[in-house]
């Protein structure tokens, strides 16, 4: 077969395409900090400090945090919310699940690819154990986990596996890419030696 080569080039290509695109404009946030910090704040004193509403004001300053690419601030609050939501719900909640994608998200931002994976990993068993294989948390989840682990194996991150799954779905005249397909080109990638050889020789 010499399809290698030709798959190889339009997925360097679009890599390289992907490349020169800004990530958008830098927004400024002072003031609406101000707004979460004061909404933590009351919430705590009208409700408690462990109260399920406490874990969501935490996860969305979390939230803000992360999208500044305030990660150490992000942090704590991460781990804050999930673990109010553990003591509250259970360790098998699927509101718990949502938790650890989130923290899983921020050490993804980080570049911390093994951190991410092991808590969506977690996540994805939750959701399966409770919402079955067919609901799209567990999917989404499900696709999280096969993105880390294939990033890991490539050593690369995730806007340049994008565009290595955009030009593999533009070569086989995929659709555009859902769930359903990146799952599919993601396995095709793990299981076919050839090609992972070829991308992590570029890479």
């Amino acid at each position: 077969m010499n399809e290698q080569p030709q798959i190889k080039q339009s997925i360097f290509d679009n890599i390289n395409v992907r490349g020169n695109l800004t990530t958008g404009d830098i927004y400024q946030y002072n003031d609406a900090e101000p707004l979460y910090l004061q909404s933590l704040d009351i919430t705590k004193r009208q409700l408690g400090n462990d109260h399920l509403d406490v874990a969501t004001s935490l996860n969305n300053l979390a939230e803000f945090y992360r999208n500044q690419g305030r990660y150490n601030d992000a942090e704590p609050l991460y781990l804050q919310s999930l673990d109010i939501l553990k003591h509250q719900l259970g360790n098998d909640h699927p509101h718990v699940a949502t938790s650890l994608n989130n923290l899983a998200l921020l050490y993804d931002s980080q570049g911390k690819y093994l951190k991410a994976e092991n808590l969506a990993q977690q996540a994805l068993v939750i959701y399966q154990q409770k919402l079955g294989n067919e609901h799209p948390n567990t999917q989404n989840a499900a696709l999280k986990v096969k993105l880390l682990y294939i990033m890991k194996l490539l050593s690369c991150n995730k806007d340049t596996l994008f565009g290595i799954l955009q030009a593999l779905a533009e070569q086989a005249n995929l659709p555009d890419l859902n769930t359903e397909t990146m799952l599919a080109l993601l396995e095709q990638i793990e299981n076919n030696p050839q090609l992972l050889s070829s991308l992590r020789e570029y890479l």
